[in-house]
């Protein structure tokens, strides 16, 4: 979340933007109390932070935007802002990037379990390596997974299960 927040390529989630437009509203009626209370040097000061609070929300809506399929140049038709806060954004990649809520795995279940070879049995924390062992701390032997002897793996399983 928020990584480029100044960029307007890529697409964002619609929570990423209700917080942004959070964020922007918070700093927008803090400069505003600033101004009114401190005379000539808040309005420099009002200047001087809200144009960068501008752009931040112009880049987040430029990527709400595009997380909808549409032209970063749509936020400035009027209550698109609203639809912006509501509407699902398109699922798969789309032509200005991958979608924010695609799970991503580096790889799937059964390569990782075929690299790693058959299932061991460890020694972890008080368990004991062969169940017919007594564990040094016998009231979490009743946590130990059945084991069937011929095939010496956790519950039984065998070679090829993990395919």
């Amino acid at each position: 979340m928020f990584k480029n927040p100044f960029s307007f390529k890529g697409r964002i989630r619609r929570s990423e933007f209700g917080i942004s437009y959070i964020i922007f509203m918070f700093v927008y009626y803090l400069l505003i109390m600033l101004m009114a209370f401190s005379g000539d040097a808040g309005g420099i000061l009002f200047f001087l932070f809200i144009v960068p609070a501008i752009w931040f929300m112009w880049a987040q809506a430029a990527k709400r935007c595009h997380d909808l399929g549409n032209s970063g140049w749509f936020q400035l038709i009027p209550f698109y802002g609203f639809w912006l806060l509501f509407a699902d954004g398109q699922r798969h990649e789309n032509e200005y990037g991958e979608d924010p809520k695609a799970i991503k795995f580096a790889q799937p279940a059964t390569v990782i379990a075929q690299e790693q070879g058959p299932i061991q049995r460890t020694q972890v924390e008080g368990f004991s390596r062969n169940p017919t062992e007594e564990a040094p701390n016998s009231d979490h032997s009743r946590f130990l997974p059945p084991t069937n002897q011929s095939s010496g793996y956790p519950g039984g399983y065998k070679e090829g299960d993990l395919k």
